[in-house]
């Protein structure tokens, strides 16, 4: 009973983090939040995927959560490129052993081609510990051979529009002085 109330407690919680996302998984303080926020919610679904097989199916299949997961390949603009907006650094930096699971969990080309990079981040302190096990222990030898540069376009409501080709990228970015981590 106290665990039950614990996981009910713990994913209260969360909603009300998802709560401010929009449908289309928008991150306002740009793609280097990513690991701090949209994937730090699939690894904790992940954990109580594990611990109770068959839990997390419905919000696996949500398309709010999948639309979050999918936020960094659609603001990717080839190899390890990325829009850069709000606190983002221009290169991306992930790690496949959580990107990888998600990718399968949420049925997502565009994330499982990004577990295909072959350097990952695993942070400079205790806090990536995590990551680093995971890296070690979780991640499937077989991961996918090749990126493309991702879809033509992507748009976030009002928000960005990212077009891409094999040789060029442009991003739009509209934003008010009101935007968290407008710099």
């Amino acid at each position: 009973k106290k665990r039950l109330a614990q996981v009910k407690h713990f994913l209260a919680n969360g909603s009300r983090f998802v709560s401010h996302y929009s449908g289309d998984g928008y991150c306002p303080e740009g793609p280097s939040y990513y690991m701090k926020a949209n994937l730090m919610v699939f690894q904790t679904l992940l954990i109580l995927e594990k611990a109770i097989p068959g839990s997390m199916k419905n919000l696996f299949s949500d398309p709010k959560l999948k639309a979050m997961m999918e936020f960094l390949p659609n603001v990717r603009i080839g190899g390890n490129n990325l829009v850069t907006f709000g606190d983002a650094q221009p290169g991306l930096r992930s790690n496949p052993a959580f990107i990888l699971p998600a990718g399968k969990y949420f049925n997502s080309e565009p994330l499982l081609e990004i577990a295909c990079l072959k350097e990952f981040n695993i942070g400079i302190n205790g806090d990536y510990l995590a990551s680093f096990l995971a890296h070690l222990f979780d991640r499937p030898a077989d991961l996918p051979d090749n990126m493309t540069v991702g879809t033509s376009q992507s748009v976030f409501k009002n928000r960005l529009a990212i077009f891409r080709s094999e040789k060029f990228s442009v991003s739009l970015k509209s934003g008010n002085n009101s935007e968290p981590h407008n710099h």
